[in-house]
């Protein structure tokens, strides 16, 4: 497919190796290598690509299996490459995370591809061929368009994966086939409406899934109808066009709450109107969470949850509506359910109090940040109770107090210092300390700045996280946590 488009078919390759050998993202000598290991990648494409004629509609695409396996490391080390320029941050690519590194060479690179995983490109690649190949010989070469993509505005773009004439495809290599979530149908249909001016013509759409080598397509008006669409694809187009832009749906707290360019009253509502959206985000570990509720005219509220990766990519959502006042119960039932069983077919809680319980000290026995601290002389400036500050400071009662006494803006308090009551044995843990240590000798003790200094030195010269967590004695975890921190003066 790649070599029988109209566009050039190593541009992607050629972009990932710009963007994984930028010496901002690692340091000068590991750029260097990544650069030549890339261009070394690409000569070799394009002479396999001529000895083998993988540009041909006529020669069989199956070769024999030494060939594809060949192949099909060589693919993979592309497409390492390739989602380098596909993440917004390439540092935080898998080549860049775990095998860039200065001696890195092609050859290195893929001997490292495990056998299976190019044994999975090949029975990929077998399943595509009488699933495609009809296909493919029933369009043109210059009908068929690697990456499509759209402006969005703001010098971005979207992108799909193929179009072939006027088919639009976004393949899917999931181990799950026969499941399609939802988040990948509507990134399918964002797709279709931003085609504002039909640049591509698409008339069909759909999936194909490379591990089932199945593929599913409708045609515009069929697959807008099952999203049970109301309108037809241009007034569709138009209405995307205008709430893209309309900066009332989610307005930041500085932005103005007015549209300055209202849309035709035949299309949307006038903007005062529109009911105003209220946002809110929170960051936890790898993921973000965004509730968004905008009020009914009935005097109901739709709120829409979204679960998304560090990327922007939907991984999970839910849009429900109901009355305002119905809230407080239902976080308090979602608090409840995260404390039990997920498989449990009901929860065993008394009713939801009128009050919803405090939040947890979730900052406790956290380093005091200077932010923090500020926070906390003007909070008590104004005579804030230390079980308040507390509260909004997500640390404990006994934390605060003792902080506002070495800020000497409190007495010692004498009252929070108490015998602990006697606890009662509770379950063992799943391990301790010292089977961990049997693995990792040096595992939970403080790094020593000497420590942390020849850590990021031996990481300098090309050492691996596996080899580094060896060395050190502790584990890959705690090996990436602490390079990721500045090394010592």
């Amino acid at each position: 497919m790649a070599l029988t488009c109209r566009d050039p078919a190593w541009q992607e390759l050629e972009d990932g190796i710009t963007a994984a050998s930028q010496p901002r993202y690692t340091n000068s000598r590991t750029a260097a290598a990544l650069a030549q290991c890339g261009q070394d990648l690409l000569a070799l494409v394009k002479e396999l690509a001529a000895q083998h004629q993988l540009d041909s509609r006529t020669t069989p695409p199956l070769r024999p299996t030494d060939i594809e396996l060949h192949l099909a490391r060589i693919c993979y080390s592309a497409a390492l490459f390739e989602a380098a320029s596909h993440r917004p941050n390439p540092a935080r690519s898998h080549l860049l995370q775990h095998l860039a590194h200065p001696q890195l060479t092609l050859q290195s690179l893929m001997a490292g591809i495990e056998d299976h995983e190019a044994q999975d490109i090949v029975a990929m690649t077998t399943l595509a061929q009488p699933a495609l190949t009809s296909l493919l010989q029933a369009t043109a070469p210059h009908q068929v368009t690697l990456t499509p993509s759209l402006p969005t505005g703001n010098d971005e773009r979207i992108t799909a994966d193929w179009l072939i004439g006027d088919l639009l495809i976004d393949v899917k290599a999931t181990i799950h086939p026969e499941q399609l979530p939802l988040p990948d149908i509507y990134q399918l249909a964002c797709f279709l409406l931003l085609d504002q001016q039909d640049t591509l013509h698409i008339t069909r759409l759909g999936w194909y899934s490379a591990r089932a080598g199945a593929l599913i397509h409708f045609d515009t008006t069929e697959f807008l109808h099952l999203l049970g669409a109301r309108h037809p694809l241009p007034t569709l187009r138009q209405q995307m066009a205008e709430l893209w832009h309309r900066p009332t749906l989610c307005p930041a707290p500085h932005q103005p709450q007015h549209d300055p360019s209202p849309p035709p009253a035949s299309v949307l509502p006038e903007p005062a109107a529109l009911p105003k959206a209220r946002r809110w985000e929170i960051t936890h570990g790898e993921r973000r969470y965004e509730l968004t509720l905008v009020p009914g005219p009935d005097g109901t509220c739709q709120a829409t949850m979204m679960v998304l990766s560090p990327e922007g990519e939907i991984l999970s959502h839910w849009v429900g509506t109901t009355d305002p006042t119905d809230f407080g119960p239902l976080s308090h039932l979602l608090h409840l359910a995260a404390q039990q069983d997920p498989h449990s077919t009901h929860l065993t809680a008394p009713a939801p109090p009128a009050v919803l319980p405090p939040p947890a000290a979730s900052r406790n026995g956290q380093r005091w940040s200077e932010e923090e601290l500020e926070r906390l002389r003007s909070l008590a400036a104004t005579g804030t109770d230390p079980h308040t500050l507390a509260r909004l400071l997500r640390r404990s009662e006994r934390s605060v107090s003792f902080k506002l006494h070495q800020l000497h803006l409190a007495p010692f308090p004498t009252e929070q210092v108490r015998p602990r009551a006697q606890q009662q044995p509770g379950p063992q843990p799943a391990y301790t300390v010292e089977n961990v240590r049997q693995t990792y000798p040096r595992a939970y003790e403080r790094w020593t700045p000497e420590e942390t200094a020849r850590l990021h030195q031996r990481h300098s010269q090309g050492a691996t996280i596996s080899e580094l967590a060896r060395e050190f004695g502790r584990n890959e975890g705690a090996v990436s946590s602490r390079l990721a921190l500045p090394p010592p003066p």
